[in-house]
């Protein structure tokens, strides 16, 4: 008897202690409150459920009270039930997560574990059911059943798919065990990846974040080429100049502007040096430039600035002070009037030397690179024949004889343009771009001289740019960003001539 007392004794204390349940009239005013934020019914029984761990209707009083206060003061809003119902639903148990199947010395890469961890690292053995696992922050034993599977299911460009078990990553390929044996894949030949970790697709955004490289490979910037020539047969046309790829280390352009004018010209570009590793790749190219009617107008007006002409009267003295060719007040035919013959041509030469370097993005998003360049020509070739002198003409009634004449300073020895240019991966379809040069024969343009430039309004030659307008800078530098609109089409802006870029791929065998 002493005995049913006594339990009846503890149970009755055991129940005096437990946290009844909520009222009626709480719930009631949890719903309430509940839709005057706009929280439907579904919206906070799934927010109790993960956070108490039970329905609505089995809250104890005190539970109540508390979710009642967090309604009425705006702790518990809309946009934290989403992301707990989300988090929720989203976010599976890790007991129901996929364990992976291989784990072999050796593999190397981004390991996700049941925790949800990750860790980058190297597995140097598998013993007794554990995996030492080396990484930058030391070496760790961790059980096998704390892995996570890594799957991928990848198509690449001639249409293949691959669908195994992620062996191991290195910034530029995959390593994928196949039901048929183990593949290689270069990531710059996947156009479609999906990634499973334990089972569950990789978010989308995480995908974004990461890429080895951007869609366009440069092999300009601005108007000064790369060390990396065009693809294996591939064909493409800029605003400037068309070109093609005849092998992985040989290309020729031509600039269509001058061949329109009659100046049938060639600049192929000859790669004679390339290193790649997983993280680098570097290279050096030489280029020639070939024109077969090179307009001697084109030469003075790129050098309008360097060209002089100095004003006389009839009795020889000087009259006013020496002007430069790329004063506005000379007149549209100013360089018409500079040269001894307006319609003649030259065999015109360039070369030029490039270094280029690209190397993996430390944060995972791209690649970044520099390349260094020097460029000269033969456009002196024929500089002291080209100038006309004792040009008369009347001003005001008077008769005035002008020269025109080089400027003589050491600046003007040899043409000349050297060039550091950077390149930085922001997305997969963008670029940050830039570059600083000297050169003696650049000007600055506005862009409306450069429009008028372009389409040869200003009596230059159309799809080029040679106007004898401009300011001389022989230092100088420019900025800006180059977007993939697709695969093969990409657009540029910037802040220097000529302002906007394009590039069009149109054709690859």
């Amino acid at each position: 008897m002493k005995y049913y007392l006594t339990l009846f004794f503890l149970i009755t204390i055991a129940l005096g202690q437990q946290d009844p349940a909520a009222y009626p009239t709480q719930i009631k005013a949890i719903y309430s409150l509940s839709e005057s934020s706009s929280i439907s019914k579904e919206g906070i029984d799934s927010y109790i459920q993960y956070k108490y761990k039970k329905p609505t209707e089995s809250l104890t009083q005190k539970e109540a009270a508390e979710l009642i206060t967090a309604l009425q003061s705006g702790t518990v809003k809309l946009g934290q039930i989403k992301s707990f119902t989300q988090k929720s639903s989203s976010e599976p148990e890790p007991n129901s997560l996929e364990l992976a199947a291989i784990l072999e010395p050796g593999m190397s890469k981004l390991f996700h574990f049941r925790d949800r961890s990750v860790r980058q690292g190297t597995i140097e053995s598998v013993e007794n059911d554990i995996v030492v696992l080396i990484t930058r922050t030391g070496k760790f034993r961790i059980p096998k059943t704390e892995f996570l599977s890594e799957t991928a299911d990848v198509t690449i460009r001639n249409g293949e798919r691959y669908n195994g078990i992620v062996l191991a990553e290195k910034p530029e390929s995959f390593l994928i065990r196949t039901n048929f044996g183990d593949a290689t894949i270069q990531k710059t030949e996947i156009v479609a990846i999906k990634r499973f970790h334990g089972g569950i697709m990789a978010k989308e955004s995480e995908d974004k974040r990461k890429f080895y490289k951007g869609d366009h490979e440069l092999i300009h910037i601005f108007r000064d080429p790369t060390a990396f020539p065009l693809r294996t047969n591939t064909a493409y046309i800029s605003g400037l100049s068309i070109g093609y790829g005849l092998t992985d280390r040989f290309m020729i352009t031509s600039r269509f502007g001058s061949n329109f004018a009659g100046d049938i010209n060639l600049h192929p570009r000859m790669q004679f040096y390339h290193r790649k590793t997983a993280k680098r790749e570097r290279a050096m190219s030489y280029g020639f430039g070939f024109h077969r009617n090179y307009p001697i107008k084109t030469i003075v007006g790129n050098y309008s600035h360097a060209i002089k002409r100095i004003t006389k009267n009839a009795s020889g003295n000087q009259v006013g002070s020496q002007e430069y060719l790329n004063e506005d007040d000379l007149g549209d035919d100013a360089v018409d009037n500079a040269l001894q013959n307006p319609d003649a041509t030259m065999i015109y030469a360039e070369f030029y030397l490039v270094y280029s370097s690209r190397r993996v993005n430390p944060n995972g998003r791209g690649k970044i690179g520099y390349n260094i360049g020097i460029k000269t020509s033969n456009a002196f070739y024929k500089k002291n024949s080209m100038l006309s002198k004792g040009v008369g003409r009347s001003e005001y009634g008077v008769t005035l004889i002008d020269d025109y004449e080089w400027d003589n300073s050491a600046l003007y020895a040899v043409p000349f343009r050297a060039w550091l240019s950077l390149e930085y991966d922001l997305r997969k379809d963008l670029k940050f771009l830039a570059s600083t040069w000297v050169d003696n024969g650049w000007k600055t343009r506005s862009f409306g001289q450069v429009i008028s430039d372009y389409s040869g309004n200003d009596g230059s030659s159309s799809f080029a740019l040679d106007s004898r307008g401009g300011k001389a800078e022989l230092f100088d530098f420019d900025f800006g960003f180059m977007y993939a609109m697709s695969e093969t089409f990409r657009i540029g802006i910037h802040f220097n001539q000529p302002y906007i870029d394009f590039y069009w791929e149109f054709y690859e065998f």
